[in-house]
């Protein structure tokens, strides 16, 4: 059991059987989320399954693109060495490349193995992922305590058009591994942006009125200034960054935690600055970057505005109604 707050598990119940882990978790569930003592687990509706061959071939793409220089050292240097007749750069030619290929297909199994039966449903007690091969998990995430999405796309994934989501989730901290913040290992864009949509409550980030920063952040930063975009409408903040590995963050404006002006030295002399939308620890870490230095401040006062009135809205609709008198 974690609690909002708490970077592990608070509460740690171990060697429990099946059945009776099962009702013991399907009672705290209940009990969370107002139903009550001894009820049964909720029903649930399957949102996505991940098919494995996508699955494989999402993580090969991934994991063995960048990999690739340091597994050709050692036939190189196998190569040379049988060209010249030196019997000891063969052998660390050799000893290299099977020293990369264990921990390649060690990563690659580990990283196939932890995903392997990836699916999430919904159910009153909130999102429910399942995933796992030889040792699996079972993780429920209840309502709000999603505080912000990434989608991202790594660039050889923008062929078959396939991205990733994850999140941050109030209690989940930094020491805690990827498996808890991950939503969708591998989805269709169109896909994953209609999920994340629906999940922050009915929102079409295609809709969002995304800007750039001016042209003179290209002296800031030469080939990523145009990938950096920003924008808000009155429920969510999104920011998209990246030029090859493309990726969206996605934050409501009543998680934003905290938010943060920067301009390093660089910047002030260019007239620029950065707005952060700070969130619970986690893989998203928002900002709008380079912006002009009076259109980040207008930024962040308008996004402090959004801010405060999106809790004030959740928490007038949470209270619960007056008894007539």
């Amino acid at each position: 059991m974690t609690t909002a707050g708490s970077e592990r598990a608070s509460v740690r119940l171990r060697y429990l059987g099946r059945p009776v882990a099962q009702a013991l978790r399907a009672d705290l569930l209940g009990r969370s989320t107002g139903a009550g003592e001894g009820v049964t687990e909720a029903p649930e509706r399957l949102l996505i399954a991940v098919p494995h061959g996508r699955l494989i071939g999402s993580v090969l793409l991934q994991m063995v693109s960048w990999r690739l220089l340091p597994l050709a050292l050692g036939p190189a240097l196998t190569l040379v060495g049988q060209q010249n007749g030196h019997r000891a750069t063969v052998g660390i030619g050799i000893g290299i490349f099977v020293w990369f290929a264990i921990l390649l297909i060690h990563a690659v199994w580990q990283r196939i193995s932890s995903q392997w039966e990836f699916t999430v449903t919904d159910s009153p007690d909130g999102l429910r992922v399942r995933h796992g091969l030889l040792s699996t998990t079972r993780q429920t995430v209840p309502p709000g305590r999603v505080q912000a999405i990434l989608i991202h796309q790594p660039p050889l994934w923008r062929p078959f058009g396939w991205v990733q989501v994850r999140m941050n989730v109030a209690g989940y901290g930094n020491t805690d591994s990827s498996k808890r913040t991950m939503l969708i290992p591998v989805a269709d864009r169109a896909f994953a942006e209609s999920l994340v949509g629906w999940l922050l409550g009915g929102v079409d980030l295609r809709d969002i009125p995304l800007t750039r920063p001016p042209r003179r952040a290209a002296l800031r930063a030469p080939l990523w200034w145009r990938a950096q975009l920003a924008g808000a409408d009155e429920r969510i903040f999104v920011a998209r960054h990246g030029l090859f590995s493309r990726t969206t963050d996605v934050v409501p404006h009543e998680r934003t935690q905290s938010l943060r002006l920067t301009a390093g030295p660089y910047e002030r002399a260019l007239g620029l600055a950065s707005v952060h939308l700070d969130s619970t620890p986690g893989p998203v870490r928002t900002r709008a970057a380079h912006r002009d230095a009076a259109e980040a401040r207008e930024m962040l006062d308008r996004q402090i505005e959004r801010a405060r009135s999106a809790r004030l809205l959740v928490t007038a609709t949470s209270a619960p109604a007056p008894q007539a008198g």
